[in-house]
């Protein structure tokens, strides 16, 4: 279980690194076709409607490989040894639980916000763009400096 785990974990990261990256690519672009400066990246990208489509469906992807994550993360301390004191801080109160549950929670939203509220291009790259500083920040410093049941 551990290993789908971090497989998946890891796996939704990269989606969410993909859909940040083509949100700043749309607002790019966006602001270019705005100006009526059409340059570098008009000649060389996709539409926006293109972009759009990109950066929902790695969001997708990333959301439900982040589910998933989550919850064999769950499966695996539920039948992993009691006795180690890394298991026995796993609880919502570890600042990677915690941090990764606000991670899927914005890119909830953020699927909800795009089929519900009918927010698209722009609010969506930038919300692929703020969803990925969390990652990145439960990524690097809440993993190495905060935590205290994940470093395995």
């Amino acid at each position: 279980w551990f290993g789908v785990h971090v497989a998946s974990v890891l796996f939704a990261y990269a989606s969410f690194a993909l859909a940040c990256v083509i949100g700043i690519t749309y607002v790019l672009l966006f602001k270019e076709i705005k100006a009526k400066h059409l340059g570098v990246f008009y000649a060389r990208l996709p539409s926006l409607e293109t972009l759009d489509k990109m950066n929902a469906r790695a969001v997708t992807v990333g959301w439900i490989f982040l589910t998933l994550g989550v919850a064999v993360g769950g499966i695996w301390v539920s039948g992993a040894d009691a006795t180690d004191p890394r298991v026995q801080a796993m609880s919502i109160q570890d600042p990677k639980i915690f941090t990764a549950l606000v991670c899927w929670a914005v890119y909830s939203f953020e699927l909800y916000a795009q089929r519900a509220i009918g927010w698209r291009g722009r609010r969506a790259a930038w919300l692929s763009a703020f969803g990925f500083a969390l990652v990145l920040l439960n990524f690097l410093p809440v993993s190495y400096f905060l935590t205290e049941s994940h470093n395995f």
